[in-house]
């Protein structure tokens, strides 16, 4: 399983790579039930059963797929974005969504979005830990 830790706000590439006669590819979260985070099927992404959370937030890095990368960009991910997200892809020559439904992932990624605010908390405190009483006092408290 692959693990991303990423900071609120900012983007994130989940990374997976497939054969290259790719037909469909899915990420999906499985708390989210039947809607998905990101579908392509057909030459082009489809937006049907997307769930809304990731509407215009989510693309290819190589909408070509080239050499297999089926790599998604996340954009500006925010807290709800925690959680495992599924790569499956389905290779050209089989038969559509059922084949889908009926594979198995080919990559699992956590991911854990941490929020900047706390990890300033964490670097405010270890600067006034390592710095003298004399230096303590110019600090401006958080």
């Amino acid at each position: 399983m692959g693990k991303h830790s990423q900071l609120l706000g900012l983007n994130v590439t989940l990374t997976c790579q497939a054969r290259k006669n790719i037909q469909t590819v899915e990420w999906s979260r499985a708390d989210l039930r039947q809607e998905y985070v990101f579908l392509y099927r057909d030459g082009r992404k489809t937006l049907v059963h997307q769930h809304p959370s990731f509407k215009n937030r989510v693309d290819l890095k190589d909408k070509q797929m080239k050499d297999g990368d089926v790599s998604l960009i996340l954009k500006n991910v925010t807290i709800n974005d925690t959680g495992t997200y599924e790569c499956r892809v389905v290779e050209t020559g089989t038969s559509g969504l059922k084949s889908l439904y009926d594979t198995e992932p080919i990559k699992f990624v956590d991911l854990r979005v941490i929020m900047l605010w706390g990890l300033c908390q964490f670097c405010y405190s270890l600067l006034v830990n390592e710095l003298s009483a004399e230096n303590r006092k110019h600090l401006v408290p958080l």
